[in-house]
């Protein structure tokens, strides 16, 4: 479990503590909710994101939580290994208000604590064209760059940039 002290998004002088916690099979609805825009971007990412839970629910993946004192959760990441050495990035989402406050950087500290204890070698994101800056900008002090473009990456038009961390 890590802590990170971001401030509220009502700017209060009191600061609130976002805890980085793992999933929970109780979380499912809030995790859904919060990623309920999936489908837009991707299609058939609602079946995805229900297998995908599943697999964490049976130790097959990762899923961090970015939790509130009051429970709510604001962030998500969601990783899985592909090989042994090899794990993509498949889901990193925190709620706009709560950018820009730590809770993304939070959330990739989990992840890089996970994949130095298992000596992952190697982890890829793809993020949708025209979203890649935002994301570089936080995933880029863990390592990662851009690789590749691909058109047509999860259907007609949607093109995916690749972006690439590369562990020892």
């Amino acid at each position: 479990m890590h802590i990170a002290t971001v401030p509220p998004p009502d700017m209060q002088r009191r600061a609130a503590a976002v805890v980085i916690d793992r999933y929970r099979d109780a979380d499912s609805k809030q995790v859904l909710d919060l990623l309920a825009g999936l489908p837009s971007l991707y299609p058939g990412a609602d079946t995805w994101l229900l297998r995908r839970l599943s697999q964490v629910s049976r130790g097959q993946a990762h899923c961090d939580v970015a939790r509130l004192a009051t429970g709510g959760i604001v962030g998500v990441t969601i990783d899985t290994p592909k090989t042994a050495y090899r794990w993509k990035l498949s889901t990193i989402y925190v709620l706009p208000i709560w950018r820009a406050r730590g809770v993304g950087s939070a959330l990739v500290d989990a992840c890089a604590a996970r994949w130095a204890a298992r000596d992952v070698r190697e982890n890829v994101v793809t993020v949708r064209l025209g979203r890649e800056r935002e994301l570089l900008r936080l995933l880029a002090p863990y390592g990662f760059s851009q690789i590749d473009v691909q058109s047509d990456r999860y259907g007609p038009g949607r093109t995916e940039v690749i972006l690439r961390r590369l562990g020892r």
